[in-house]
């Protein structure tokens, strides 16, 4: 099993490391294992949560904020964030995905 908060930001990314896991493809399973920790921890350096609710909102979801004693992104960090989440998903080509034509990040 799996737990895990980039599935709910991140869906495709995780089907293919399960598709891959799971049809004894090992090799891919942590190309792409190696992927999704790029992105956690991307996302870790900014103000966590607040950075995944970000980027949900950037996928469609309803805009969420914190609440105390967290800390809201602010307009200039949530620029960086699109900016370095969307350079990071093309360089690694998880962007080929036909999935991703539904989230806002190309």
């Amino acid at each position: 099993g799996i737990v895990s908060w980039l599935g709910n930001a991140y869906p495709w990314i995780l089907r293919e490391f399960y598709n891959a896991f799971k049809g004894g493809d090992y090799s891919t399973a942590m190309n792409i294992q190696q992927k999704v920790i790029g992105i956690r921890d991307m996302l870790r350096r900014y103000p966590f949560p607040a950075s995944l609710k970000y980027t949900l909102y950037q996928l469609g979801f309803p805009a969420m904020k914190v609440r105390t004693p967290l800390e809201n992104i602010s307009e200039d960090l949530r620029t960086r964030l699109k900016t370095d989440i969307s350079r990071y998903l093309s360089s690694c080509k998880i962007l080929e995905d036909p999935a991703c034509d539904l989230y806002n990040f190309k």
